[in-house]
């Protein structure tokens, strides 16, 4: 009886979602549901879960400065640089949210290089710019679009009960939809290894439509289930469904109390207060940032400075580059902005107000590297890895507890794979050749007759061919 009536239930709940032609997932710190048993990816393939409307997560500050490590530069050379900066372009190019029309952007935005997918390359500028949407808040839709939440085993009958959620959302009405960027999808399966000392399930997610390549650009990590996104893919922008979840996150009107980086100085001008002009100067912190709404500022001659307010989305993020080479020990970045606020002024006064901050970073938010991922002791070469640099702000948004919404703060690494070509021998059999070719091979590529630009640099596209064919 119980399994019937998670199955009415869900059912119910397919047919009250209105198809819409987009949508967008969110994610955040992992909630304590997201385990093995309801998805988790092991071997740190997760660094974000899936949150619900509301519990969003997001950079406030609308200035990010990023830079390349001597490990990067070495390994991928200025060609590289020039791809990630390709990426970065694509978002920086976006109009402040609060003036975006998703009719001006695709439902898919895939195209296939076939003699870069016959060499078994990856997009080096499409990965980036994957990596990148992860770490400003969006997640996989093709693979929360079903999402299991709840896995109850029962011994009597021996059955195992699934309670299976949306984590997709219409960016238009935020309602759960199928939809992915006019394409609808279902589940055909849920993987189970039940009979296994570790159990481990999750859905297994597919389009209705195989044909149709309506894959987002926020797909870094999919599920189980369908992908075409593989060998030879590259993105020439992003689709409706990415700017559609970044619109909904950094809108100015999606308000949550958070708090500035802690590198982040108050500033007021000279004699002009709250959002004065004139001369910069510093206005230390408070104390204590009080209650939810930013209560606790500091109020001196200059003005006052809030670090934790009430604040809307960003509207606009700028990507900068730090110039020359990141030295983890020799960084110090300044950065000037203003905000508009709502904080609490005094005996409990709740002020809109505008206020001058300024940034003395000592890192970069976001440095790109590259790396031996082999996976030890699974024979496995991970494509890239990713840092969690999510902070949760639950506990000043309200009362009762949530998976969110969030904050990112700190320095955000992307780390890409330098192990180069790698072979599997496996015994008792094939011990004296190499017997599976496990590798791939990082290439910048587009839908021109160009030769693609291979990684490491210095490498030559014929060695690549002789390697792949076998000297042909």
């Amino acid at each position: 009886m119980r399994r019937i009536f998670l199955v009415l239930l869900l059912l119910a709940g397919l047919v009250g979602a209105s198809p819409r032609v987009h949508s967008f997932s969110l994610i955040g710190e992992i909630p304590a549901w997201f385990t093995d048993q309801t998805g988790l990816f092991p071997n740190g393939a997760d660094v974000y879960g899936p949150v619900n409307l509301g519990e969003e997560y997001r950079w406030n500050i609308p200035t990010l400065h990023y830079a390349f490590d001597e490990s990067f530069l070495n390994y991928f050379g200025q060609d590289g640089v020039a791809e990630v900066e390709k990426a970065i372009q694509i978002i920086n190019d976006l109009p402040p949210m609060s003036e975006v029309n998703l009719a001006n952007y695709p439902l898919h935005s895939q195209r296939v290089n076939r003699r870069a997918s016959d060499l078994l390359m990856f997009d080096l500028k499409s990965y980036t710019l994957k990596a990148v949407l992860e770490q400003l808040g969006l997640g996989s839709p093709s693979r929360f679009v079903f999402q299991s939440r709840i896995r109850a085993p029962e011994t009597t009958p021996p059955i195992t009960n699934y309670l299976i959620i949306q984590r997709n959302f219409d960016p238009e009405t935020w309602a759960p939809t199928p939809y992915i960027n006019g394409q609808l999808w279902t589940y055909n399966d849920i993987f189970d290894n039940q009979d296994s000392v570790s159990v481990r399930s999750s859905t297994i997610t597919e389009p209705v439509d195989p044909l149709i390549l309506a894959e987002p650009v926020a797909s870094l990590v999919s599920g189980l289930g369908f992908s075409v996104f593989g060998f030879g893919s590259y993105f020439t922008g992003l689709t409706r469904d990415d700017v559609g979840g970044l619109r909904y996150i950094y809108r100015p009107d999606n308000q949550n109390v958070d708090t500035l980086p802690a590198d982040a100085i108050g500033q007021a001008g000279a004699g002009g207060g709250l959002g004065g002009s004139g001369a910069w100067t510093p206005i230390p912190a408070p104390a204590t940032n009080g209650a939810a709404g930013g209560g606790g500022g500091v109020v001196t001659a200059n003005g006052v400075f809030f670090q934790q307010a009430i604040r809307g989305g960003v509207d606009k993020l700028t990507f900068v580059r730090t110039p020359g080479l990141y030295q983890p020990n020799a960084y110090l970045v300044t950065n000037q902005f203003s905000e508009t606020i709502q904080a609490v002024i005094t005996n409990g006064v709740q002020r809109t107000l505008t206020q001058r901050v300024t940034r003395f970073l000592v890192a970069p938010d976001f440095v790109f590297s590259a790396a031996d991922l082999t996976d030890d002791p699974d024979p496995i070469v991970l494509l890239l890895r990713r840092n969690e640099v999510a902070t949760s702000n639950d506990g000043i948004n309200g009362t009762v507890a949530i998976d969110g919404p969030g904050q990112f703060s700190g320095t955000a690494n992307i780390s890409f794979a330098k192990t180069g070509a790698t072979l599997l021998n496996t015994s008792p059999i094939f011990l004296a050749q190499p017997d599976r070719r496990l590798s791939y091979i990082w290439g910048s590529f587009d839908g021109s007759t160009n030769d693609p630009i291979v990684y490491p640099t210095g490498s030559s596209i014929r060695d690549v061919e002789r390697r792949v064919f076998g000297g042909r």
